[in-house]
């Protein structure tokens, strides 16, 4: 059964973070501060539908890289701070005037934690993701550690 309007939560959120990719003979490491993602999500109980959205621009020797990756997931709490979250992948990279998606599929495992009496949360998450190989992309492992913070408004 769902919420009335007036009785449904958001969680928005902002994780700073630490990515790393390793693929077919390539390799990189990603940290982003202030935030590496944004968090969006609607709790429900014990489940939660939430997605992560990553954006980055890198300009570099006079070529321009974007990269947007979004990661709807399903949460699962586990006692009352523990979660697991399933997701799927889906990377978007637009670099000299062409663009290209890959997808993939994951998972994380991480802490909510309250502060004080009032909306806000401090998180705590570490996942791994596995992204397919296409005609424009070799396969990949992505790891990621974030921390950030989330706010749940009604």
């Amino acid at each position: 059964m769902l919420p009335s309007v007036g009785q449904a939560q958001v969680e928005l959120g902002v994780d700073a973070g630490l990515i790393v990719n390793r693929g077919d003979g390539e390799s990189s490491t990603t940290f982003r501060i202030p935030t590496a993602t944004f968090r969006f999500g609607f709790p429900r109980g014990s489940i939660s539908f939430e997605s992560l959205l990553g954006i980055a621009i890198v300009s570099e020797f006079d070529e321009t890289v974007t990269t947007i990756a979004l990661l709807p997931g399903i949460v699962f709490t586990l006692g009352s701070n523990a979660y697991l979250r399933g997701e799927v992948v889906v990377t978007y990279v637009r670099e000299a005037g062409s663009g290209a998606s890959q997808f993939g599929f994951g998972g994380a495992v991480g802490t909510k934690r309250q502060i004080g009496d009032g909306p806000v949360f401090l998180r705590f998450e570490g996942g791994v993701d596995r992204l397919l190989k296409n005609d424009d992309f070799a396969s990949a492992t992505e790891f990621r550690a974030l921390v950030g913070f989330s706010v749940v408004v009604n």
